[in-house]
């Protein structure tokens, strides 16, 4: 196996990791609902739900691992036809990236969880977990801002050195930089919620991608 083909059988992988996640959520709503509250009701959730939950941070994590794995394949890949800059400036950016994310993953695998154990008393000190919780989210925004950063890095790689479809490079690189401008300014909305502001859309590209790279190793 090329590291090409291994690069876009990592990438589908990731974007795999994560539909099990958002199938998890599927079969628990309640995980999506208040995810920023610790109230009782939410307890009562993670108490009832706890291997779902510890399964739905596990594909959450294994995502994260699966993109960072293939972007570093993929960057081997396009290190033998010649780019010595932009791919490992990619790279790079992942890997300040992805740690953040699963950081953050941490802390809703490990604290909000064990903050479940105290269902039966209420909420468990909120005055010292929501500090914490609006730390993690803001990790997480770091996390999406830099990775729409690697992405639009890569697609200008790809579109210079053509290990696919020149065209999915320069959209790719597009898609990084909106991605990035539009969560930073927190435009455009759907309701309430901010278009850029789901992790998905980096397993978006990571399928794409990856389909691509494995139709063209």
């Amino acid at each position: 196996m090329t590291p090409t083909t291994a690069a876009g059988a990592l990438l589908v992988s990731s974007a795999l990791s994560l539909a099990v996640a958002f199938a998890i959520v599927g079969y628990v709503p309640q995980f999506a609902r208040d995810a920023e509250t610790l109230t009782a009701e939410r307890l009562s959730t993670l108490t009832a739900h706890r291997a779902a939950w510890r399964a739905l941070m596990g594909f959450f994590m294994g995502a994260v691992v699966l993109t960072a794995c293939g972007l570093a394949l993929l960057a081997i890949a396009l290190a033998e036809v010649g780019d010595r800059v932009l791919a490992p400036l990619g790279l790079a950016l992942y890997a300040i990236a992805a740690p953040l994310f699963i950081g953050a993953l941490a802390f809703q695998f490990s604290v909000t969880l064990w903050s479940s154990g105290g269902v039966d008393r209420g909420p468990m000190r909120p005055e010292l977990f929501h500090p914490v919780e609006r730390a993690s989210a803001a990790i997480v925004g770091v996390y999406m801002v830099v990775a729409f950063s690697s992405l639009a890095v890569f697609g200008a790689a790809i579109t210079i050195h053509a290990v696919i479809p020149s065209w999915l490079g320069w959209s790719a690189a597009i898609f990084g930089v909106a991605g990035a401008i539009s969560y930073l300014i927190q435009r455009p909305k759907v309701g309430r919620l901010v278009i850029s502001d789901l992790p998905l859309w980096i397993q978006v590209w990571s399928l794409v991608v990856g389909v691509a790279l494995l139709v063209n190793g």
